[in-house]
């Protein structure tokens, strides 16, 4: 197996060849969702966070929100669930099949469409109950791995894809571009707050945009911390997750044309503690970031408050806040977490 990581120090690697534009495979008939599942208290967590569903066994998980009242969260096996607000409900498996495996991401980007990405940069979509066919949108060898692959979809016709190895891939009005190799390093995170614009940090404290059809240069946001998150409300408004080997958490928003000067959010410079990993914005004034262990802070548009949806030991893996009195979290364990306000 080739593994394509997102470290700076594999940045070198050898670009992928380009993918030729793709149409979107259909989604199969529909299938029936089984019994949902009850949600189990967590403990000694802020009350905010109203409890913990149990959706699939030590299952590395990923969320998406389109609203309040719709949200999907797949397991690395292609293990699928919704939610209607109230309970989670089993979907029938992503990878049912096909050849998709080991999914990292998923964007819903209305309450009847999704998709979900896999580490072989392979897109499935969602539509209505079931799941379509895996489309390769880099032609790899079999058994080639990219590490960090993330999708983010402002609408039905828009999305963007991104790997660790520099490479982004949009689709737009049904078709899937090229990928091209838009950065030097691994691309952490990205995030399209509207059809034709984009957000994404990479792993040597850059950022970059997608707009106009084109993807520009990296932009140095920080020299020393690493954006492992973005999270855009509106082209102009961002808030960017970095964590530092020298320890600590920040945070640093972005008005449109500047990146602000990284805050210190989480834990202290030099000293160990739960880093924050993810993060969601719902408006200007309201995002979540989670990181390990249950840690969690809250930003109010203008300071980070400090909290914990759980008590337990895990690794987050997801966020996805739809509005800003509800947002959904998921762990490395199989685990979902509500909050509410």
């Amino acid at each position: 197996m080739s593994v394509v990581m997102s470290a700076a120090a594999l940045s070198t690697a050898t670009a992928c060849p380009a993918a030729g534009a793709q149409q979107v495979a259909e989604p199969a008939t529909p299938a029936a969702a089984s019994a949902s599942l009850p949600p189990v208290a967590a403990r000694d967590a802020s009350s905010a966070f109203g409890g913990r569903s149990h959706l699939a066994s030590d299952k590395w998980m990923s969320v998406s929100c389109a609203s309040a009242s719709f949200c999907v969260s797949i397991g690395a096996g292609g293990e699928a669930f919704d939610n209607d607000g109230v309970e989670w409900r089993s979907l029938p498996n992503a990878g049912t099949g096909t050849n998709a495996e080991n999914f990292s991401s998923i964007s819903c980007p209305s309450a009847s469409t999704c998709f979900a990405l896999d580490l072989s940069m392979e897109v499935v979509a969602y539509a209505n109950g079931s799941w379509g066919s895996p489309l390769p949108l880099i032609p790899a060898e079999e058994g080639t791995v990219f590490m960090g692959a993330s999708i983010s979809c402002a609408s039905s016709r828009f999305c963007a894809v991104v790997d660790g190895a520099g490479d982004a891939v949009v689709y737009t009005g049904g078709t899937w571009g090229r990928a091209r190799r838009v950065t030097r390093y691994g691309i952490t995170s990205v995030s399209c707050p509207r059809a034709g614009y984009c957000v994404a940090v990479d792993s040597d404290g850059d950022a970059l945009r997608y707009a106009n059809g084109a993807w520009t240069r990296p932009q140095r946001v920080d020299s020393l911390a690493v954006p492992t998150s973005v999270s855009c409300t509106s082209p102009r408004r961002c808030v960017a997750l970095l964590g530092s080997e020298f320890g600590g958490s920040y945070a640093m928003t972005f008005n449109g044309s500047r990146w602000s000067t990284p805050t210190l959010i989480a834990g202290k410079l030099g000293g160990a503690g739960d880093e924050l990993e993810r993060v969601s914005c719902a408006s200007v004034s309201f995002c979540v970031a989670v990181g390990g262990n249950g840690a969690a802070s809250i930003y109010d548009g203008r300071d980070w408050h400090d909290t914990r949806f759980a008590d337990e030991r895990n690794n987050t893996a997801g966020v996805s806040c739809p509005t800003a009195s509800r947002c959904v979290i998921v762990d490395s364990n199989g685990n979902a977490y509500a909050y509410t306000r």
